[in-house]
């Protein structure tokens, strides 16, 4: 399952260009509601991956490790970093 935020989505799909992604998720929120984490899981086990590729800044990688805790499925994160926060 790959995750990433609208913003992230192409540089996403690039990174991830040569796996077979089973199912994108891009449901990405800042501080990471559980709710938003348990959908993500869900939709994970509904699609039966059995990998993480997270492409994004903070909250996509956030996303990943919330639904890593909560379904033990391994992750491969690719942050985005920009040299500054981009945040408020």
């Amino acid at each position: 399952m790959g995750i990433a935020g609208e913003r992230e989505l192409e540089m996403a799909r690039g990174i991830a260009s040569r796996i077979d992604v089973a199912l994108w998720h891009d449901e990405v929120e800042m501080h990471v509601p559980v709710e938003v984490a348990e959908r993500g899981r869900a939709a994970g086990a509904e699609h039966g991956i059995d990998l993480l590729v997270s492409a994004g800044g903070g909250s996509t990688t956030g996303l990943a490790k919330a639904i890593v805790l909560i379904s033990g499925v391994p992750i491969r994160s690719t942050p985005r970093w920009q040299g500054r926060r981009s945040g408020p």
